[in-house]
């Protein structure tokens, strides 16, 4: 198991070698996501700053919402796509392509934004399976820490995902 100092440069490097080769322990991350969490000498950017460094694609590589170990590393492709107030999650299991969709609205009070993302829709083999609008509540992400590669959010459900631009 890696050392973990108590240093932000340190917590970011974690964050950054999880999302690079999904080899970081869970306890190390989860510890890392805390220290930053917790102010770990990290102001976080300007507003505008973080709301620019957002937008993109970015891939959902972890999330201890997962309570089994082996799965907070996400096994299949997933990615978020942020874009001037839209977002779209989509999955990719072989054939399979899952996608939710929705807006989002900034919250510079909570430091991130509430979303829904009601528009779901499943293919297989490039065939529509599922397209529909279904009632969901508000969502949050917190950004707890933003770079150019990483970010990191604590979500609405209580857990934290860590995001990466490849």
């Amino acid at each position: 198991m890696q050392a973990f100092s108590a240093s932000q440069k340190d917590a970011a490097s974690v964050l950054q070698e999880a999302c690079e080769t999904k080899q970081v322990e869970s306890t190390l991350l989860t510890g890392a996501c805390r220290f930053l969490e917790n102010g770990g000498n990290c102001p976080l950017n300007s507003e505008s700053e973080v709301l620019a460094n957002i937008q993109g694609r970015w891939r959902v590589v972890w999330s201890d919402i997962v309570s089994i170990d082996a799965f907070k590393y996400i096994p299949v492709p997933e990615f978020l796509t942020i874009n001037k107030g839209q977002l779209e999650l989509k999955g990719y299991a072989g054939p399979l392509v899952s996608a939710f969709s929705g807006q989002y609205q900034w919250k510079p009070e909570d430091k991130g934004f509430d979303f829904t993302m009601p528009n779901v829709k499943v293919e297989m083999f490039g065939i529509t399976l599922v397209d529909k609008i279904r009632e969901q509540q508000n969502r949050n992400y917190q950004i707890i820490y933003s770079s150019p590669k990483v970010v990191l959010v604590r979500t609405s459900a209580g857990g934290y995902t860590l995001l990466f631009r490849e």
